[in-house]
Order: structure tokens, then sequence, then C-alpha cells
């Protein structure tokens, strides 16, 4: 049998205010319509709702408006900022034509915090002093983030030095078997260490590697013993009928509309109605909605549909 890997951690999303400097990192589910389902391509200038749905991470739309807006160029510290689509990260603010920081630059003193974040740029990272191990107030430099594909080390002996090597990848990006990638399920033949292996796929765990799963429809899957078993083949999901908690688990088909929905998954077409609310709630899959309809998060709309301004409006293109 494959074993699951750990959780990985969810991406937050990053929404873009008027005015050249992005927002502050916000929740993937907003009021406004989640983003979370969206996939990050776009390339600057494309027409875009979300933040996600652009390679920088950063929409011209105004947040909550239900306006369609370009994927915007944000620029590194130090960088121009006078450009059509040209906008600073969060942390930064376009003073004088160029990108400067509103907390800590690069080569000064940082302050790092329990889990390893700090006061740094969010371009930069807090590198440790040799002396802040065990200090009451460890200090450290900021220097400048990892770009993803370049080599990054990151223990796990749960040192302030392997803390503060979490957040050293560039594009909110994590180190997997000692490369800086995307945060994302794992492929194929990669890593799953710290990294569940995309759907149809197992950890195994002699190679730590992701691998073709064995799981087929009716296969036991989900906490087995001490072990949580997964790879249940697409077109299933790991969960009890009716999603009886405590019942034995096994991959089942997606629920179909007027069903009980599975671990919040249905058939293409439906959706899980009140998401997010708790499994301890009974929710049925219910079918997706129509242009003009009421929405709150981004999975209610059907295809072509995205949920901005609080209805099912056309994507923008």
């Amino acid at each position: 049998m494959m074993i699951r890997a750990s959780v990985a951690p969810l991406l937050i999303a990053v929404a873009v205010a008027c005015g050249g400097t992005a927002a502050a990192p916000t929740p993937n589910r907003e009021t406004t319509g989640a983003v979370s389902t969206i996939a990050s391509s776009r390339a600057q200038g494309e027409a875009c709702a979300f933040d996600q749905q652009c390679r920088s991470k950063s929409c011209s739309a105004a947040r909550n408006s239900g306006t369609c807006g370009s994927c915007q160029d944000v620029r590194p510290l130090g960088a121009s900022c006078t450009g059509p689509l040209q906008v600073c990260s969060y942390t930064a603010t376009c003073t004088g034509g160029v990108c400067r920081t509103k907390l800590v630059d690069l080569g000064a003193t940082c302050t790092l915090q329990p889990k390893g974040g700090s006061d740094c740029d969010s371009d930069l990272y807090c590198a440790p002093d040799a002396s802040a191990e065990g200090s009451s107030s460890p200090r450290g430099t900021c220097r400048p983030k990892i770009p993803l594909g370049q080599a990054c080390s990151v223990s796990r002996d749960g040192s302030l030095a392997s803390l503060a090597a979490m957040f050293a990848c560039a594009e909110n990006g994590t180190c997997v078997a000692g490369t800086c990638r995307e945060r994302r399920a794992s492929r194929l033949g990669e890593d799953c260490s710290d990294y569940s292996c995309e759907q149809g796929l197992a950890c195994d765990p002699a190679t730590r590697r992701c691998a073709t799963s064995t799981l087929t429809l009716g296969s036991t899957c989900g906490l087995v013993g001490d072990r949580y078993i997964d790879g249940c083949p697409q077109g299933t999901v790991c969960g009890a009928v009716g999603n009886v908690i405590g019942a034995p688990e096994t991959c089942l088909p997606f629920p179909r509309v007027g069903e009980r929905c599975i671990e919040e998954a249905c058939e293409d077409g439906a959706f899980c109605e009140n998401p997010y609310s708790g499994n301890n709630d009974p929710r049925n899959c219910v079918p997706k909605r129509i242009q003009g309809a009421a929405c709150k998060y981004q999975e209610e709309c059907g295809a072509q549909l995205e949920c901005r301004g609080g209805t099912c409006q056309p994507a923008c293109k």
C-alpha cells in the first residue's frame, strides 16, 4: 500500500488594490468568489478578475467590484514602477518612480519570529545570525529570496535556521528535495516527503517519491490503523458513503446532484452547497449556478462563468 505524505499548506491569494501597490495577502476563500480553483497562467496584460489567475499573482481589478482587469507586472525592490501595469509588492510602495520597501530592507538587521517569519520585505527573508539560536530576541540579516528552480537547503531539525529557510524561496515557493519550486501537489517521480501527490498517484514509503497508485474503485483508503492510504484514481474520491463520520472509507465515484457531498466533492456540473461550513453540517450536491445567479464562491458558478461582485458573470477574457 502507498501512504499519503503530509498535506501541503494552502496558497494564499494576494489581492491587488488600485494605486500601484499590491494589497496584503488574504485567505483563499473570499465572500465574492474563491480563487483557489483558478490556474495562475495568465501573462502580463491579459484579462483577469482575480490575482491568482495571473502568473504575477496581481490583477488590476478592484477587489469586490465585480469588474475585469489586467494582469500586472509586480516589480522587485529598486526597480522602476512607472510603466504600464507596473506595481510594487504589498510590502513596498512606488516612491520616486522606484519600488521601496515599507519594511526592513536588503542587508539590514531583521528580527526573527518563532515560526521563521520576519520583518523583512516580501522579496527577502531573514537569515539568522550565528548567535540567534536560543536567543529571546533572535536577529538576522535580510537576504534576497532564492528564485524557483535554484538550489535551496532546508533541514527538518526544528532549529531557528531551518524555520527561517522555509521562507527563503521566492514567489511563495518551497524547498523540495533541494530545489525551490512552487507550492503544489507533487507529480509522478517527484519527492513527496512534505507534499501530497497529484490525484491518481501515491507516495511510495520506500522512495518517498510519487508513484502510480494501485488503488481502484472500491479500494480501501483513508486512515487505516496508523497509516493514511491515498491515491484514488481520477474520477473518484476517498470517503464514506453518505460522508458518514467514522465509517470505513473507500474510493467512491463523485456524488451526483441530490446526493450527499463526500469531502466537498461532487460530479462535474455540481458543487457542494454551503461550502466550507464544516464536515459536521450535512450537505448535498446541487447544480452549478447560471449567469446572473447569486454566488459566494467560484466553484458555485457553471462553465465559462466567474463569481464576481456576488453574481455569476461571464469569465473575463
